[in-house]
This record gives C-alpha cells, structure tokens and sequence, in this order.
C-alpha cells in the first residue's frame, strides 16, 4: 500500500518528494503526481491541495522556473481532465 494512501503530513510529503526528486530522474509532474507518489490518482482534484509543496521542491530539486512550472501544470491538469476524471 502506498504511504500516501491517506494524505500525508507536509512533513511525510516532502520527505518522500525530496528523495524521489533526487533520485528517480523525474522529467514530468504528471510522473511524479500520478506514478512515483501517486497523489493524482489518490487524491481528490488529482492532489490539488498539495501541488504548492510540490512546485517548491520541484523548484528547488529539478530548477523549474516559473514558466516550466506553468507548463508542467497545464500538461498534468490536462492529463487528469483527460484520463483521470468522470466524464463531463
């Protein structure tokens, strides 16, 4: 069962993150969201809640700027509207 079954503590999240982050050769939020620490699929509106954290380590860990962040953001919600969601 995946640690974030229930949604974690900031504390636990960022931990988790970080290590993934320097570790997994991440390219992608959606990979990161949906398959390495699964929020996207376990949590509501595909992790919205703690996609704030997740840019600042992002930030930190893999030098994504503003603009790559806002790229990254508008492929993963597009990919949760798409695959992830009831439909409309």
């Amino acid at each position: 069962s995946s640690p974030l079954a229930a949604v974690p503590n900031s504390d636990q999240l960022k931990t988790q993150v970080e290590w993934i982050l320097q570790n997994e050769m991440v390219q992608h939020l959606d990979d990161l969201m949906l398959r390495r620490i699964r929020a996207g699929n376990m949590m509501p509106n595909g992790g919205a809640e703690i996609l704030d954290i997740i840019k600042a380590l992002c930030a930190q860990y893999l030098a994504w700027d503003e603009s790559l962040w806002q790229a990254e953001l508008a492929r993963y919600q597009q990919i949760i509207a798409s695959s992830y969601s009831v439909p409309a």
